[in-house]
């Protein structure tokens, strides 16, 4: 019996890598749990996600979009200073939108963004992408932002 439980323990412990120097992860088997995605989808995901990773560089004081005080009418039918005449994000359609390729890193929009800091998870994506392609609404209760 006692060496039953020592087999069992020496599985998992393999299966979810464990070690006593390091630990283990959150999981038994395959990719931990991705623990970036927000708490909402929609407009408050959306708000949460680029608060997260967009606001300190894009804070209103000169830069461009200003994510930080209206960040819906900033963002949706605007047209894109650098990508005239393109619209930062067009409701309806994430492939038609600069904001989409910004966070994908698409090819002939730049950068990466957000630029030195980690890129969105792709949870935080989805978020992003189902919320153009639903239409960009900014009814949820976000505070007017």
């Amino acid at each position: 019996m006692r060496l039953a439980v020592i087999g069992v323990a020496a599985t998992l412990l393999v299966g979810c890598d464990c070690s006593l120097s390091t630990g283990c992860d959150d999981t038994l088997f395959g990719e931990p749990a991705d623990t970036s995605a927000p708490d909402s989808a929609g407009y408050a995901g959306v708000v949460q996600i680029l608060d997260a990773s967009c606001v300190s560089c894009h804070p209103g004081t000169g830069t461009f979009p200003d994510l930080e005080t209206d960040l819906c009418n900033d963002l949706v039918n605007v047209e894109s200073l650098s990508y005239d005449p393109d619209f930062l994000v067009v409701p309806g359609s994430a492939e038609d939108s600069v904001l989409w390729h910004k966070i994908e890193g698409t090819t002939g929009f730049g950068g990466t963004m957000p630029v030195g800091g980690d890129p969105l998870s792709q949870a935080q994506r989805d978020v992003v992408k189902d919320w153009i392609n639903d239409g960009a609404s900014c009814d949820d209760d976000t505070g007017g932002r």
